[in-house]
């Protein structure tokens, strides 16, 4: 038997099918701490590892890219795992389109935010860098009455752990196992 469960710790019935009949490696890579209370009862005590280990959990990071004035590290974006998503654009195509809404209208809020919407959305990871930095620049120059709209703009870019996604797909299976969550 493992040390005693913190009060921190949920003590619940996990189904014997979890993690493909692994329930200590599905844990793990959950990032939960799961220790048996009853074996027999497939009881145990839950918790986060960041719990159990006395941490601050770091499932979300903040990479400032620019700031008004300041040099940018838009070449950070090409550091960052590549979705692999696919589509039939390219990025001559997307600039164009790109180009096209704001010659539609010049200066336009709406037409700026569909503009970078339509790039950031569909460029390809290669690409990414320029075209975030040349989003920048497009709001950064953005006027409306002889006046820049966006004096302090900055870009930021926010990452999240795999562990949040892993832990509510573990939260959603036992919400479908009837009577398996007991506070």
């Amino acid at each position: 038997m493992s040390a005693a469960p913190s009060s921190r710790s949920v003590r619940t019935r996990l189904p014997a099918w979890l993690g493909g009949n692994d329930i200590l490696g599905h844990a793990k890579y959950a990032g939960i701490h799961a220790v048996p209370i009853d074996a027999s009862t497939l009881r145990w005590s839950i918790e986060t590892i960041e719990n159990h280990e006395g941490r601050t959990p770091q499932l979300a990071t903040l990479d400032v890219l620019k700031t008004a004035g300041g040099s940018d590290h838009f070449n950070f974006l090409s550091s960052v795992d590549d979705p692999s998503t696919t589509h039939t654009i390219s990025p001559e195509e997307l600039f164009a389109e790109r180009d096209r809404i704001l010659a539609c209208q010049a200066q336009s809020l709406t037409s700026t935010v569909e503009a970078a919407d339509l790039i950031v959305s569909l460029i390809d990871h290669d690409s990414l860098s320029q075209a975030v930095s040349e989003v920048y620049e497009q709001f950064a120059t953005l006027e409306i009455d002889n006046s820049i709209l966006f004096p302090e703009l900055s870009v930021e870019f926010v990452s999240f752990s795999p562990l949040i996604v892993r832990r509510l797909s573990t939260a959603r299976a036992l919400l479908r196992v009837k009577g398996s969550l007991r506070f």
